[in-house]
């Protein structure tokens, strides 16, 4: 066996704990979407600006600050499940290994980290900028934001790709002209 298909493989008592951390998870993720899912104040087409979250009764969101919540909570739903259908799989192939441990912790956070660029380009170059929240559906800004966030690996690639092709610098220049680089 080469170097680089070793694997120490988890302990069971730590696919336990990564299981049922990844339960509380979905079911925090949940409640979130659910108590910060905007309520149209009737007759007014603005949203409610009231929530109530965890332990405090009323929370006062703007629409803005409510939508961007919304957007980081559809950003850390996609990476989820991202992160629990390859938890499954290696989990269930018996390939669960030490070393991807903190793969699965960070990529929560990475998606929630993707779902927001994606928010602000959509909010900085396709929608117009004075266009206030209630004046459109959270459903297709959500739904993409939650796919970026699904896709956040990819999206990465995608984006090292397309930037290291439109930032190329000529061959001698950039990196390539500075003293004391790292090797």
């Amino acid at each position: 066996m080469n170097e680089n298909t070793q694997c120490d493989t988890m302990s069971r008592e730590m696919v336990i704990c990564m299981g049922c951390g990844f339960i509380l998870v979905a079911l925090v993720l949940i409640y979130l979407l659910f108590g910060l899912w905007p309520t149209e104040i009737k007759n007014s087409g603005s949203w409610e600006m009231k929530s109530h979250l965890f332990f405090w009764k009323d929370i006062y969101l703007s629409q803005e600050l409510r939508l961007l919540f919304l957007v980081m909570i559809s950003g850390a739903i996609g990476s989820y499940i991202h992160t629990v259908t390859s938890f499954a799989t290696y989990l269930g192939n018996r390939k669960m290994c030490k070393s991807w441990f903190w793969w699965y912790i960070l990529r929560t956070p990475i998606g929630i980290s993707i779902a927001i660029i994606i928010y602000f380009v959509i909010r900085g170059g396709i929608l117009s900028a004075n266009a206030s929240p209630s004046t459109f559906s959270p459903f297709g800004i959500i739904a993409v934001c939650g796919l970026g966030g699904m896709f956040s690996k990819n999206a990465i690639d995608k984006m090292r790709e397309v930037f290291e092709t439109l930032f190329r610098t000529k061959e001698g220049r950039g990196d390539s002209e500075r003293l004391n680089k790292l090797t």
